[in-house]
Parts: structure tokens; C-alpha cells; sequence
């Protein structure tokens, strides 16, 4: 039951006689390596992955690029150099993390764009549909950008999008002459299921390139393991492997509200005061001392209804309950005291405020 939870446990913690874990190890019920053991079919999901990484980085068959898109480049000098780095070198893979916002599919978009007009075949994929909706998207604007229409007999040959599970159960990988493989969200991924995608395209023998983009913040895999964390180690480490984390937000307009956020998460409360006070973008309103509810209500609506928009307020308060309850506060100012929860549908026009999930902690 602990090795359902757990991928590796310590031997200490359980009273097994060496007889018996011999006999579980022959049996090959489970692995033991360094006084810790797991079960054998994980090992071998675990074992697959590094062998296959092991032999994919010292491959010499590799492709290098040229940049074909000099002037359409607007990165940071991180980004700038994950790209030149990711498509100008022996490199075999990459791995680009970050929060939300810092622009990992922005730069990912423009190693595609790239690859697009070098005429080099690629295909993403990712655990959900709705990353690769985003990212597809965020592609197909780029290189509209400079063509008022794609070219579909190019697009179906030189690219394509779909999901792990779908990739998984289909012929692409046999039937397209794919040379770099590019997963998003691949933090989400979890060891058995990376085992057998690696098992499926030990057959697409033209793969020169792999891209993960991830965020260690994300939803785990539901599954046990966490093999992007583990590689993300070994690319600090390997030559044929590049790292590159992400940590400016690009995304949000009020660039104090993340630094904010943090300081809060890390209850840092002193630091996150002295910031607000010197801050005069951000609109906090401190509501963690009070227990009435009917007066905290009022005293967000009296300061929100000054304001239409509120992407600069901070809403302050002790327990995730309380901030479920304050959300539910915010949507009836914006939706016409229409509460929404999750419960209900939502309608047309609905501003959702809240943007964590807390309701559902299976993923």
C-alpha cells in the first residue's frame, strides 16, 4: 500500500528479514538498490527512461540550424539563449522551466517558427488538450505574422499537434519523418506513462531534438513518479542536455503582484508589507482579523466598487476557506450578485475571479 503512494521507500522503516526481501527481489516482485526498494515494474518504467536518455545524448547524429528569424525575435537574454543554444548546437535536449507568464511557450513558439521555415519536421505534444490548444494557437499567430495564410500540404508535412494519449494509440510516429519532438506541460507527466512513450518512439528512428517545457509549481502527475524533476538534474550536469529556468513574468502587466504573491506563499509577511507600502499599483485589502462576515463584505464592496477592474487588488486573508468565501464576495459585485460556484453553470459574461482549483485535488 506505501509503495502505491511512494516510488522508493527506505528498507529502515520496516521490520523485513534479509530472506525475505532476497525472495521478493528473485521473484522479481521488487528492486532493491542502496538500502531503498520499489516495485519491479516501476524500476523498470525508471530504468527504461534512463537508458533511452543515456543513448538518445550520445547519439551523433544531431541538427544544427540557422536562425531564419533574426528579425522577428523579441526574447530575453535567458530565452535568447535556450534558443540559440537549443537550435544552433549539438544539443540533443532541452529543457526550459517556469512559473506561468515567464514565456516558455512564447520562446518554444519561435524554436517552432524556426523550424517551420527551415523546413524541419516537428511535433508537439502534451497530457491535455487544452495545452495543446494554447500552444498551437500561439504558433499559428506567429507565422501568420508573416504570411497571411499558411500553407496546409506544408503544415501537414512539416508539423503537428495532438495529445500524449492520442499519440500514444496512433501510427504518427511510424507514418511522419517527425525530427524534433516537443512536449509542453511535461512536468504533469508522470514515470509509467513517459516509459511508454518512450517505448513508442524508440521506433521513430529520425528524432534528433526532444523539448520539454515545464513548471515544477504545476500539478503533479496524478500518477506516482516525477521524472521531469529528475532530468531536469541531469540536463545541469550533461553536455548534450541544456537547462534554462524562467523566472521574469512577461505575462502580467503589474509586475509587483507575482513578487506579492511569492512573499505571501513563502510567509514572508514582514518583506510583503514593506512592499505594499511602498507600492502604489497594488490595492490591498486586509480582511485575515475580521470575523464578522457582513462587515468584511462590506468592506470589499466599498473598495472594489470604486474600481471596475482588479487585476492590482490583493485580497488578504488567513485560510483557504475564507478565500473561497471572499471569492464568492467578488463574483456577486461583478456578476450582478449572481453567486457562481462550481457547482453551477456559468453564463455568458461571467468574470471568474478565483484561479485555483480548489475543489478538485485529484488533478
Amino acid at each position: 500500500n506505501d509503495l502505491k503512494k511512494k516510488s522508493w521507500l527506505p528498507i529502515v522503516n520496516y521490520n523485513f528479514r534479509t530472506k525475505i526481501l532476497n525472495f521478493l527481489e528473485k521473484k522479481k516482485y521488487i528492486k532493491i538498490i542502496d538500502n531503498y526498494f520499489t516495485l519491479y515494474p516501476y524500476f523498470r518504467c525508471e530504468y527504461n527512461i534512463i537508458d533511452f536518455v543515456k543513448k538518445f545524448i550520445m547519439e551523433t547524429d544531431n541538427i544544427i540550424l540557422y536562425n531564419k528569424i533574426k528579425n522577428d525575435i523579441k526574447l530575453t537574454p535567458k530565452q535568447a539563449k535556450f534558443f540559440n543554444d537549443f537550435i544552433q548546437t549539438h544539443v540533443r535536449i532541452g529543457i526550459l522551466e517556469g512559473n506561468a507568464g515567464t514565456g516558455k511557450t512564447h520562446t518554444a513558439s519561435l524554436i517552432m517558427k524556426n523550424l517551420y521555415h527551415n523546413e524541419i519536421p516537428f511535433i508537439v505534444l502534451a497530457p491535455t488538450g487544452k495545452a495543446i490548444k494554447n500552444i498551437s494557437t500561439n504558433f499559428e499567430e506567429k507565422i501568420k505574422s508573416n504570411h497571411n495564410n499558411i500553407d496546409k500540404n506544408k503544415s501537414s508535412d512539416y508539423y503537428d499537434f495532438c495529445t500524449i494519449d492520442k499519440f500514444l494509440h496512433s501510427s504518427k510516429c511510424n507514418k511522419k519523418n517527425f525530427k524534433v519532438l516537443i512536449i509542453e506541460e511535461a512536468g504533469m507527466i508522470s514515470t509509467e506513462k513517459l516509459s511508454d512513450f518512450i517505448d513508442k518512439i524508440k521506433y521513430c528512428k529520425n528524432i534528433r531534438k526532444i523539448l520539454l517545457l515545464g513548471n515544477n509549481k504545476q500539478l503533479p502527475p496524478i500518477e506516482k513518479g516525477e521524472p521531469y524533476n529528475f532530468l531536469q538534474e541531469w540536463a545541469k550536469k550533461e553536455d548534450n542536455m541544456i537547462f534554462e529556468e524562467l523566472t521574469d513574468i512577461m505575462r502580467q502587466k503589474n509586475k509587483e503582484i507575482p513578487t506579492a504573491a511569492n512573499l505571501i506563499s513563502q510567509c514572508e509577511d514582514a518583506q510583503f508589507f514593506d512592499l505594499i507600502k511602498d507600492c502604489k499599483t497594488i490595492k490591498l485589502i486586509d480582511v485575515s482579523e475580521k470575523k464578522n462576515e457582513k462587515k468584511k463584505e462590506k468592506e470589499i464592496k466599498k473598495i472594489l466598487k470604486k474600481d471596475k477592474f482588479y487585476d492590482d487588488t490583493i485580497i488578504l486573508n488567513q485560510r483557504k476557506k475564507n478565500c473561497a468565501d471572499d471569492n464568492s464576495i467578488v463574483q456577486k459585485i461583478t456578476n450582478n450578485n449572481e453567486s457562481i460556484d462550481y457547482k453551477n453553470s456559468f453564463l455568458i459574461n461571467n468574470k471568474i475571479i478565483f484561479t485555483q482549483n480548489i475543489y478538485n485535488t485529484d488533478g
